[in-house]
C-alpha cells in the first residue's frame, strides 16, 4: 500500500547486488517499473574500467532463463531471441557495474541516481546487502 504499483512506476526501484537481474526482470519486463541493478556482475557500460561510478546504462545481451522465455512467449508472443532481446532493452531496465558504498560520505555521487527512486532493495538471506 504504501509503495504501489503506481508509485514504483513513478519513481522505480534500485536494486542492490541484484545478480543476473531476476527481480530486476519482475520489476522492469513484468511490471513496468523503473529498475537499476546494481551488482559488480552487471555488463558495465562499453570500454568501462573496473568498478567506476557510471550512470545506469541498458542491459544488452540479457541473459534470459528459461522461465523468463517461457513467460515473453506466452505472455508477449515472442519467441525469437532477438525479439527477446530488443524487447527486453526496450524495457525500463538498467544496469550498473559497480559497489554501493557503506559510508555515506562516498553516496554524493549516487544523487542523480537515487533521487527519482521510490525504493532500493536487497534480497540476500546471507545478509550480504
Amino acid at each position: 500500500e504504501h509503495f504501489g504499483l503506481e508509485n514504483l512506476q513513478r519513481g522505480g526501484v534500485l536494486d542492490v547486488a541484484g545478480g543476473r537481474g531476476e527481480v530486476a526482470f519482475e520489476l522492469a519486463v513484468k511490471r513496468g517499473i523503473p529498475c537499476v541493478v546494481v551488482d559488480p556482475r552487471c555488463p558495465g557500460v562499453e570500454g568501462q574500467q573496473g568498478l567506476t561510478l557510471q550512470a545506469p546504462a541498458p542491459w544488452k545481451n540479457w541473459r534470459l532463463s528459461r522461465q523468463q522465455r517461457q513467460w515473453l512467449k506466452t505472455s508477449r508472443n515472442i519467441s525469437d531471441f532477438k525479439e527477446c532481446q530488443a524487447h527486453i532493452e526496450a524495457q525500463p531496465l538498467r544496469q550498473m557495474r559497480t559497489l554501493v558504498p557503506g559510508d555515506t560520505e562516498s553516496l554524493e555521487g549516487w544523487a542523480p541516481i537515487l533521487e527519482p527512486l521510490t525504493a532500493v532493495i536487497g534480497l540476500h538471506p546471507d545478509q550480504a546487502t
